[in-house]
């Protein structure tokens, strides 16, 4: 089951703003670019980024 870790607003490529968010289901960590209300972490092609690494997750998370 995947957990939300953090999320946060951050700038998209067009200059608006929209959300960035992390996700862990106990063994992978998952960042999902974009709103919440239309992008789920349940959709693996809304996926930007998967690693195991929780420090390169919050590493990632963090350039957004």
């Amino acid at each position: 089951m995947w957990e939300l870790v953090d999320r946060k607003a951050t700038r998209d490529f067009d200059g608006f703003m929209t959300e960035v968010s992390l996700y862990c289901d106990g063994e992978r960590f998952v960042i999902v670019f974009g709103d919440s209300d239309l992008y789920w972490v349940e959709d693996e092609s809304n996926w930007e980024f998967e690693t195991e690494s929780a420090i390169e997750a919050y590493e990632l998370f963090s350039d957004f």
